[in-house]
């Protein structure tokens, strides 16, 4: 769907102080169709949804880069606060938007804010039922003259993997049953990009640690490799600033990451230098040794009771190195020595090897408005 260019449907500033909130707020989602767009292919096929939900329009690239349309926004939308009331939910609506338009026209950048709702289960008991983890994230522009940029983007699977775990935290081991106070729980993001999930995780675990008594430190480490991702990515968190809002109990922090010279790294500085107690990875196989280094980067990066949480999409450009996930990565065999996925008879290794597996996956199904299928498998693996 084309969508209309601002300066064609936004009622004139001079009306403005007569226009009621009623008509208001479509131009305020209208507009935020076009500067602050949802990920493409995060909907997940079930009953409910969340604020992650693509869209199909067309021409959002090209509205969006456009002076005129931009800097007659950015005055509609400092008009319409000036009037507004106070109390009127338009007032906050419109502030914020207008800031993510006043970063587009600065830097040539994308803000996105998500929102995902914690459901069920623990969180949704603790920080309470309907309440939403919340997180505003800065998209640089892609370059081609730089390959790593792509890491400056959000993608579909980290907003998907992110939406699972505020449903069910404790499915990925982000509960703990009896937490100590004298060491802290580590977790880990392999390839961060922006860092949505790392952030995702991190404001999470500070919400619920301001409802219990919890008094051990909980430190996620958001890594990659290319300066220009880390340079975004340190910028996304500390714009959220979340140590101040827990009294410096969950932190988050930017580290590089090697994963194809990792493993053969003597004496790695802190905070690589032991093992992790969670490790996720989003939408990070897109050449066919990475599997590989990923599992020789677990190696040392994983606690023998911990599990690696990857999510990566099926697409058809990439079906051979989403393949090396399986091929690097055998399944667990159950008792009766068959393949969890599948339930046939397997030869190797035994189970008590240290070998890293496969223990659970998962084919998720999402869709985009204009109707396109979008899929992401899901993997859970340890020793």
């Amino acid at each position: 769907m084309t969508l209309p260019p601002p300066s064609s449907f936004l009622p004139s500033i001079r009306s403005l102080s007569s226009t009621p909130s009623s008509k208001l707020q479509p131009c305020i989602e209208h507009l935020r169709k076009i500067y602050n767009p949802p990920v493409r292919g995060t909907r997940r096929r079930r009953t409910s949804t969340t604020g992650t939900v693509s869209g199909g329009d067309d021409n959002q690239d090209e509205l969006r880069a456009d002076t005129f349309e931009l800097n007659y926004v950015v005055n509609w939308l400092t008009a319409l606060i000036s009037r507004a009331e106070p109390e009127e939910d338009i007032l906050s609506e419109a502030s914020a938007l207008l800031a993510l338009c006043a970063g587009t026209a600065s830097a040539g950048t994308l803000h996105r804010t998500f929102h995902f709702p914690c459901t069920s289960g623990t969180a949704g008991e603790d920080i309470g039922m309907g309440s939403n983890v919340s997180v505003t994230l800065r998209d640089t522009p892609l370059d081609n003259q730089d390959y790593g940029s792509v890491g400056a983007q959000t993608w579909g699977g980290a907003c998907v993997l992110s939406e699972m775990v505020c449903e069910d935290p404790a499915r990925f081991g982000l509960v703990r049953q009896s937490p100590s106070s004298d060491c802290s729980f580590r977790i880990l993001e392999l390839g961060a990009g922006t860092g949505l999930v790392s952030l995702v995780v991190t404001r999470l675990l500070s919400q619920l640690s301001s409802t219990t008594s919890e008094e051990s430190k909980v430190e996620v480490v958001a890594t990659d490799y290319y300066p220009s991702v880390l340079e975004n990515l340190t910028s996304n968190i500390a714009s959220l600033d979340i140590e101040s809002e827990n009294g410096g109990r969950v932190g988050c922090y930017a580290h590089k990451l090697d994963w194809s010279s990792f493993p053969s790294s003597p004496n790695p500085d802190p905070p690589l230098d032991r093992p992790f107690d969670v490790v996720f990875g989003a939408d990070i196989i897109y050449e066919a040794e990475h599997a590989m280094w990923i599992r020789d980067c677990l190696g040392r990066l994983l606690g023998k009771s911990a599990f690696f949480h990857l999510l990566i999409p099926l697409r058809r450009t990439h079906t051979a190195e989403s393949k090396t996930i399986e091929a690097v990565f055998p399944f667990v065999k159950s008792a009766k020595g068959r393949n969890v996925e599948d339930g046939t008879d397997s030869e190797g290794e035994t189970r008590g090897e240290e070998v890293l597996r496969i223990h659970e996956k998962e084919l998720i199904e999402c869709e985009t408005d204009s109707g396109e299928e979008v899929a992401y498998a899901y993997y859970r693996i340890g020793w």
